[in-house]
């Protein structure tokens, strides 16, 4: 079954996010997705709980393909929680690009904030 669009929040847990965010991507034309922005700055060969997909594997075949995304340096600026790395969401779709719209931002960090277009 594929989907025009999926939104969804996956469970924060030692990479497991990496199969539903992966998942979604393969089975839709878009998909936006609320997650811990680690997948950003983490190493392809971390371990991680993923079944179906590791940081490496993410990277290499979603990541070129999100065309925005809003960065929280401070997740508990959206949600109370304290997640190290902070917090993004992001929308992908399979047209590929090369470079993504970010938007950073920062109540305690204002130089921080603000949009750039970085290259994939």
């Amino acid at each position: 079954m594929r989907f025009d669009c999926i939104v969804g929040n996956p469970p924060y847990n030692n990479g497991m996010d990496l199969d539903f965010m992966y998942k979604a991507f393969k089975n839709s034309e878009m998909t936006t997705m609320v997650v811990p922005a680690k997948f950003q700055i983490t190493h392809g060969d971390q371990q991680c709980d993923s079944k179906m997909c590791d940081y490496q594997l993410f990277q290499d075949e979603v990541v070129p393909y999100i065309k925005i995304a809003h960065y929280w340096f401070d997740a508990c600026e959206c949600f109370p929680i304290k997640i190290t790395g902070g917090i993004c969401f992001y929308l992908a779709d399979h047209r590929p690009t090369q470079s993504c719209l970010v938007y950073n931002h920062s109540k305690n960090i204002p130089e921080f904030s603000g949009v750039e277009v970085r290259d994939l």
